[in-house]
């Protein structure tokens, strides 16, 4: 029974640590994926005003 008894704390921590592990890294990937999307979005916005403003210069200067 003490044998069982230390197996079944063994398997119960390994289980709960790989659901922790799991838990962390999707939740490690989400934040990437999310920092990620806005950093892109930040990055089109900028350009979409970056050239809107080179665009009406050039129409300005012309």
């Amino acid at each position: 029974m003490h044998t069982l008894t230390i197996h079944t704390l063994t398997m119960h921590t390994l289980t709960m640590h790989t659901l922790t592990m799991h838990t962390l890294t999707i939740h490690t990937l989400t934040m990437h994926t999310l920092t990620m999307h806005t950093l892109t979005i930040h990055t089109l916005t900028m350009h979409t005003l970056t050239m809107h403003t080179a665009a009406v210069d050039l129409t300005g200067s012309a």
